[in-house]
């Protein structure tokens, strides 16, 4: 399944029927990021590569979702993750999020992130970084590939 953005609770039910893992187009997150450089890297590794979605409040066990986590004012969330892909990433990549209420009742947030035309870096040390996506988890490419 290609990158499909999630912004409804009837997405959430399309996307993730009984036992789902993580894809090349999907990640989850229990719990909200405090670090903001993960989520700079989580934001930029589906930017790199072929877009993809990541899932606050989406519970895991080996990469298999497990249950919904509620997301604590996930609005709050939204404009802190804003911040941080503005401060952290550069280029700036688009970044679609969306606070959905899980088909179980809990706030979750989806931070939809489509494929940019460009390469997105994060700035680490006196260089740069460029994470990507792989199979379902995040890597660094390598200065051959960048």
């Amino acid at each position: 399944m290609p990158y499909t953005p999630i912004r409804v609770t009837a997405d959430l039910q399309r996307c993730l029927p009984g036992m789902t893992r993580e894809s090349h187009w999907l990640d989850f997150r229990q719990t909200c990021h405090t670090r903001p450089e993960d989520c700079a890297r989580d934001v930029a590794q589906f930017a790199n590569a072929s877009g993809g979605v990541l899932l606050v409040g989406a519970d895991e066990e080996g990469h298999t979702f497990k249950g919904w986590q509620e997301v604590p004012n996930p609005h709050e969330y939204i404009r802190w993750a804003d911040e941080v892909v503005k401060k952290h990433l550069t280029p700036v990549p688009v970044v679609e999020p969306t606070s959905i209420e899980a088909p179980s009742g809990e706030n979750v947030v989806a931070l939809n992130i489509p494929p940019s035309l460009v390469l997105i870096a994060r700035p680490q040390n006196e260089g740069f970084e460029f994470p990507i996506r792989r199979v379902d988890s995040r890597s660094y490419m390598t200065r051959n590939e960048c």
